[in-house]
């Protein structure tokens, strides 16, 4: 099955690392590492099949960085000229991309996998609706608006900060609301960026909110969140400022704790689409993503019998035979924890989620298995400087490492098609061939590749 881990032309000891065993505890039948969208994907998927299972997490990983956007297929890639109002519908793009890149491990999943793109957007809309995540959702890709104003098509975007085709085409006119203590959101490029797609584009400076030489992101957050009371001067502002016929922009300030209902009260206001641009770092977006998923995690599995939510970091595991037998975790606290599972899966991401450390030298960092990297199994003491070409415009190889799955369909020689632990599987991108970054891909390849490591 496409998901097994390749042996590839590094051997492993069959043994892992051993520790004392611990108290015996539950046996699950599935046990998966990570919590970024593949891991979340994999334990949906889990939970649909009845599988008692635990899901171990150090942290969100890479979600702590999330834009608000979750990325599908970039079609600008084949036709760089195209604009907000002609995006194409999300299962067009994705078979767009496909044809135009067979190698990719879009293609090579989706040959061994017996499903469409359509059941994929059907199983993303389902990932949504299953964890109570609220987006922009359209048949077509949405627009998103990054910091410096450019647009981007997306799959799905956070409630907040996306725009529908039908947006886009009902809307020639556009208000960019600056906070002047922002330093990320320059305001004449974020004119100049709406530009590209409204007729008209003003900017306004923000009032109805307390400003100081101190104001940052994360004080307009806490100030949303904890002084609710202070959103009416906010709004009042913008009904005295807002024209007739502009869509709203804003940076991603509407707090963390209230951000949909804040939002929602502004949008009935005003009467119009009030638009986040996408986050930076602190990511707010990140941080109501995590906010939505611990809620879900709470609520869902506090009680159940059949689901386990681990904090902890796994630190070691027994293997025998050619099978992983269980993960020794340890948590914030300090307590040490056996768990052991009939199937393991690989969730933990790249270089953001740790999932793969690269300093000085490539690692995977849980069982440390074999890396590949463009078709090919990775020399473990390469140097990370040899994968980075100093011409940015050209394809950087760094983002392609990772583990290598197999059978493929046309395997080059050197690969070994021997897994190396029979019942664990990857997903997400921990994989070799998941270059997120480059390719716009990389949350609609979390949730196939999660579908594929079942």
């Amino acid at each position: 099955m496409f998901g097994n881990i390749l042996r590839g032309s590094l051997q492993i000891s069959s043994c892992g690392f051993l520790f004392k065993t611990l108290e015996r505890g539950m046996m699950y039948d599935l046990v998966i590492i990570g919590s970024g969208f593949a891991g979340l994907a994999a334990l949906k998927k889990a939970v649909a099949m009845g599988l008692a299972t635990c899901l171990v997490y150090r942290d969100f990983g890479a979600t702590q960085h999330f834009s608000g956007a979750f990325d599908v297929a970039d079609p600008r890639l084949n036709n760089a000229c195209i604009m907000p109002h002609e995006f194409p519908l999300i299962h067009a793009a994705l078979d767009d991309f496909i044809r135009a890149h067979p190698g990719h491990l879009y293609s090579r999943i989706f040959s061994q996998k017996n499903i469409t793109t359509g059941d994929l957007v059907g199983e993303m809309r389902g990932f949504f609706d299953f964890y109570g995540i609220p987006v922009v959702s359209d048949q077509h890709m949405v627009t998103v608006f990054g910091s410096t104003g450019a647009f981007k098509p997306t799959g799905f975007a956070l409630k907040t900060q996306g725009l529908t085709v039908s947006d886009i085409s009902r809307h020639q006119k556009a208000v960019f609301i600056h906070f002047p203590l922002i330093k990320d959101y320059h305001p004449q490029g974020i004119k100049a960026g709406l530009s590209k797609v409204f007729k008209e584009v003003r900017v306004v400076a923000a009032a109805g909110v307390p400003f100081n030489k101190a104001t940052s992101l994360t004080v307009l957050l806490r100030y949303f969140d904890d002084a609710a009371h202070g959103l009416a001067g906010f709004r009042d502002f913008l009904k005295n400022t807002v024209q007739a016929g502009e869509i709203v922009f804003i940076p991603p300030v509407l707090g963390v704790k209230n951000t949909f209902t804040i939002h929602a009260e502004l949008e009935k206001t005003l009467n119009t689409r009030v638009v986040e641009m996408l986050s930076g770092l602190p990511s707010s977006a990140g941080l109501r993503l995590e906010q939505i998923i611990n809620r879900f995690f709470v609520t869902q599995f506090k009680e159940s019998e059949k689901i386990k939510i681990l904090k902890a970091t796994v630190a070691g595991f027994t293997a025998d035979g050619g099978k992983v037998l269980s993960v020794k975790t340890v948590s914030t606290h300090g307590t040490v924890d056996e768990v052991e599972g009939r199937s393991f899966i690989l969730a933990t991401g790249k270089y953001l989620g740790g999932g793969i450390a690269k300093d000085p030298c490539f690692k995977e960092t849980v069982f440390n298995l074999p890396l590949f990297c463009d078709g090919r199994a990775l020399n473990p003491n390469l140097p990370t400087t040899e994968l980075i070409s100093k011409d940015p415009l050209q394809r950087q190889l760094l983002f392609d490492v990772g583990v290598g799955t197999g059978p493929h369909s046309s395997p080059p020689a050197h690969y070994s098609q021997a897994s190396v632990y029979e019942n664990l599987k990857a997903c997400g991108a921990v994989l070799s061939g998941a270059g997120c970054l480059s390719d716009g891909g990389g949350f609609g390849l979390g949730v196939l590749s999660a579908l594929n490591a079942h």
